[in-house]
């Protein structure tokens, strides 16, 4: 569960302030369509994508069979390279063949220069549902328009901060649907997820179903946790499942909360406003931003997580994300 460097550090007043965004804005439509192919264009040498026209564009067509094979960049070949780029994998699916596209289709020799796509809205509040929506996350709408206002005046309104926070917060809370720990585990399930502390299932066994005791044993004695039933006390909750005495007290510290109003049945916590403030509040001082600006995924898992538990299924998320970030808004 979600362990953080936080305790004793204070919100500062520059962290808080919203930051200036970088480069949204409307796209017109002509920024997105591409010029036809010059003449003796080669196989690499530019970037494809609506529009565009050419025998680089035939050759693409005629790889990924889409018919007719006319050196025309329309909707139906962004389709198709789009659902190519999925399958393959290790692409953006974005629609548009540049750089790492044209290697993945073998082309020995690239030049094409790699394409930042036009973002067809400056609405933040609507890009971070189209995210929401895209990682399953419940009430996506409801959920955005608590998180993008949060999100903007931390300064999260950049791609990789913007995508890392809602991969992890989405993981953690199984979509936004779960801000409240259970610690309701088959025995199976406790050896994956503390697996340093039940290497086996028969070790498990005894806690299976019992998740106050299971409380007790994992997180008993760690995490500021000192008195008997401060593991199930204070469990996950919120958007990045606070965890353990030691954060609770930093939470109250930073807030002006009471300790015994944050582990009550009402927690501010087990609401979206207050699950939304305590993720942001534990991202921003842990230092999750300046790990996300340079990409470094892992790190901001072990953050968050005190290890690398889950960290398949945020990258999967992330990547997600990203390829709806890009990806232009529907047209209404």
């Amino acid at each position: 569960m979600s362990v953080f460097g936080w305790l004793g550090r204070s919100l500062s007043g520059a962290a808080a302030r919203r930051q200036e965004a970088s480069g949204d804005h409307i796209a017109d439509v002509r920024d997105m369509v591409a010029p036809p192919a010059p003449g003796g264009v080669r196989l690499g040498e530019r970037v494809l994508r609506v529009g565009s026209r050419g025998p680089d564009v035939g050759w693409v067509q005629q790889r990924l069979a889409v018919l007719p094979v006319d050196g025309v960049y329309g909707p139906l070949t962004a389709a198709a390279v789009a659902t190519w780029q999925r399958e393959h994998g290790r692409v953006l699916a974005d629609g548009v063949v540049g750089p790492a596209t044209w290697r993945a289709l073998d082309v020995p020799t690239v030049a094409a220069p790699v394409f930042t796509p036009p973002l067809a809205t400056g609405d933040f509040a609507e890009r971070v549902t189209r995210m929401l929506r895209a990682a399953s996350c419940w009430d996506a709408e409801a959920w955005a328009a608590v998180l993008a206002p949060r999100m903007e005046a931390a300064g999260l309104t950049a791609p990789n901060r913007a995508t890392m926070f809602l991969a992890n917060i989405s993981h953690e809370t199984g979509g936004l649907r779960v801000l409240l720990e259970s610690l309701y585990y088959t025995p199976q399930r406790m050896t994956e997820v503390w697996p340093s502390r039940f290497p086996t299932v028969e070790e498990a066994r005894p806690y299976a179903r019992a998740p106050e005791r299971l409380a007790e044993r994992v997180y008993g004695g760690r995490m500021g946790n000192r008195l008997p039933g401060d593991g199930w006390r204070f469990r996950g909750r919120g958007c990045m499942q606070t965890t353990g005495r030691a954060n609770y007290e930093a939470l109250a510290r930073v807030t002006g909360a009471r300790l015994d109003a944050l582990t009550a049945d009402e927690s501010p916590l087990l609401q979206r406003e207050g699950a939304a403030d305590s993720a942001l509040l534990c991202w921003v001082q842990a230092g999750c931003n300046a790990a996300a600006d340079s990409g470094q995924t892992e790190r901001v898992r072990r953050i968050i997580n005190g290890g690398t538990i889950g960290l398949d299924d945020v990258v999967a998320l992330e990547r997600g994300l990203r390829g709806v970030w890009w990806s232009p808004a529907p047209w209404p």
